[in-house]
Formats: C-alpha cells, structure tokens, sequence
C-alpha cells in the first residue's frame, strides 16, 4: 500500500511538472508570435510610435471632447447673440 502511496504521489508530481512545462512553452510560443506580429509588418521605430500613442491616447479623447464642447458653447453664444 504504501509503494502504491509512493508511486503515485511521484507520478502526480511528474504530470504536474510536465503541465507547468508545457504551460512555460506556450507562454513562450505566445510571446513569441505576438513579436513577430509585432516586428513583421511594422519596424521598430513604428512600433515604438505605436507604443507612445497608446500610452499618450487617454489625454487626447479629452481635448477633442473639451474642443468640441466648447465649440457647441461657441455656437450657442452666437445664436443667443443673434
């Protein structure tokens, strides 16, 4: 009984290591293929620029909401105004 308790704590722990290895090289398969999409069609200049307009984006949507806002605001004025 208790080399069957062995045998199969042993095997349990090789299949746990055999998935978090398989887990590892998927993990790595990914990263890998979202690089090449990532170099593949654009350079890395054009992906660097890519990468500072996402992480400048969240400003801009506010300007132009701000811009055209205050262009409403404006067109309101004008229409009291006349």
């Amino acid at each position: 009984l208790d080399l069957l308790k062995v045998c199969l704590s042993r095997m349990t722990k090789q299949a746990v290591e055999k998935c978090q290895q398989l887990e590892f090289k998927f993990e790595k398969r990914k990263q890998r293929s979202y690089d090449m999409e990532m170099k593949e069609p654009v350079g890395h200049e054009l992906r660097d620029k890519i990468k500072s307009g996402l992480e400048s984006q969240p400003e801009k949507p506010k300007s132009k909401m701000e811009s055209t806002m205050n262009q409403i605001e404006g067109g309101t004025k004008v229409r009291e105004d006349a």
